[in-house]
Formats: C-alpha cells, sequence, structure tokens
C-alpha cells in the first residue's frame, strides 16, 4: 500500500506549463484511503489500541517539546 499511496501522492500534481492542474480522480483517490483509513476507528478493538498509540505519541511529543523549551 505504500508503494500506491507514494505513486497516488507524486501523481496528485501533474506539471505542464508553468500552471499545476490538480487531478481531481487523484484527489478522489487520496480521498477515499483516507475515509477507509479512518472507518478502522469504528472496528472495537482496533480503535482502542489506535487511540491510545495517538495519546501515548501526543505526550510522548509534548514531553520532548517541553524539555526542549525548559533548556
Amino acid at each position: 500500500m505504500p508503494a500506491a499511496l507514494s505513486t497516488v501522492l507524486s501523481a496528485v500534481f501533474l506539471e505542464t506549463d508553468p500552471v499545476r492542474i490538480i487531478d481531481s480522480a487523484l484527489v478522489t483517490e487520496v480521498l477515499d484511503l483516507v475515509k477507509s483509513c479512518a472507518g478502522l476507528f469504528s472496528i472495537f478493538p482496533i480503535n482502542v489500541f489506535m487511540i491510545g498509540s495517538l495519546a501515548a505519541m501526543g505526550f510522548r511529543l509534548f514531553h520532548k517539546a517541553k524539555r526542549v523549551a525548559v533548556s
């Protein structure tokens, strides 16, 4: 899946002249991918683990930021 995601993200902006054109089909694919990933929050055991890990990452980030700001 990461290879497909990188292909989609790299192809979202198509180079033409000096103007960039956004391909709406690729944007739709990216949005569908995000929606399917967000759908994991509705499955019971997975949502508990995902919310817990996101909260832990947030606390770790704020702890490191606090240490950097104090020093």
